[in-house]
């Protein structure tokens, strides 16, 4: 089934909304991001639409870390005019430092900006894993995200949110249709196993056999029933690459099998080995590119009209 108009304006109002705070001028990682990286992609998209390869924005979401590779050293140089080569005094420079952390933030509100980007012309849109998230689905954060559970024998339950970079949704009924929840890492290795936890948690929480093992409670029915958890990734390791030119290794294949989805925001060049096209099979556990996200989206509006499960 195809969007309606009415559906499609609404997204494309959260979207607008979104992709302007990740582009963000007042605010040091999103004005890198406008500055560095969203000019290198509005020259893909550009490029796509001249070759008519359509939709060009979701094809343009494959470069991101080409893109964010290319950047890099206009990226490092005017961190460099900031921090220069201070000493922290732990080994490290300041620089180095400030080169790290800007990467990781940098990455995860790229691809996010270049998948909501990739949505233009339906009903879904993506939003940040904020407490403004209430104003586009409808409840609170603490509300949808939150989870509790007995331990250590105390009476007082621990509470926690299960975690998220951002959140994608239909836009005009949150809470008829799955939300997909995003983990975004720069690298895998061993920062996968941290995501793979929120993955393995949110399928605790959709089994009611398995709440009642792991002692897990939850007052939200969208976590329970409606969600799933998504990787997405790039792989800037220059010594020992997980996804550049060759088939991630089994450790990284073991963590991936835990996720719904898991994409990689990288192009054919990158690696040629990374489908491009969505397979729908329950039993199929592989990564794609970043542009399937698109076509992932739209089958799980299909299939939850068609009251079946993806």
């Amino acid at each position: 089934m195809t969007d309606s108009t009415q559906d499609i304006l609404i997204a494309e109002r959260v979207r607008s909304k979104f992709e302007a705070q990740m582009t963000n001028p007042e605010e040091l990682i999103t004005s890198r991001v406008a500055k560095f990286l969203v000019p290198r992609h509005d020259a893909i998209i550009q490029r796509y639409r001249e070759e008519d390869k359509k939709p060009a924005e979701a094809y343009a979401a494959d470069h991101c870390s080409e893109i964010f590779v290319n950047a890099k050293d206009e990226v490092i140089k005017e961190l460099a005019e900031i921090y220069g080569g201070e000493s922290t005094g732990g080994g490290r420079s300041r620089l180095n430092q400030a080169v790290t952390s800007n990467s990781g933030k940098m990455f995860e509100r790229f691809t996010a900006y270049a998948a909501s980007k990739s949505l233009e012309g339906t009903g879904w849109a993506i939003w940040k894993d904020k407490k403004d998230i209430e104003e586009v689905i409808g409840i609170s954060k603490k509300k949808f995200l939150g989870l509790s559970r007995n331990i250590f024998e105390s009476s007082i339950p621990i509470e926690i949110e299960l975690e998220a970079d951002y959140v994608a949704f239909y836009a005009s009924a949150p809470l008829d249709y799955p939300i997909v929840l995003f983990n975004c890492k720069t690298s895998l290795k061993e920062r996968l196993h941290q995501a793979t936890m929120w993955a393995m948690l949110l399928k605790i929480v959709s089994d009611s056999r398995l709440r009642e093992i792991f002692n897990i409670t939850t007052q939200s029915s969208a976590l329970m029933k409606n969600c799933k958890y998504a990787l997405v990734s790039g792989d800037f390791a220059e010594e020992q690459p997980d996804l550049k030119k060759s088939v991630p290794r089994n450790l990284i294949r073991f963590d991936f099998s835990f996720f719904d989805f898991v994409f990689a925001a990288v192009t054919s060049e990158w690696n040629p080995n990374i489908p491009s096209k969505f397979n729908p099979n329950k039993n199929s556990q592989q990564m794609y590119r970043l542009s399937v996200l698109r076509e992932v989206l739209l089958s799980l509006k299909s299939y939850t009209d068609s009251n079946e499960t993806l």
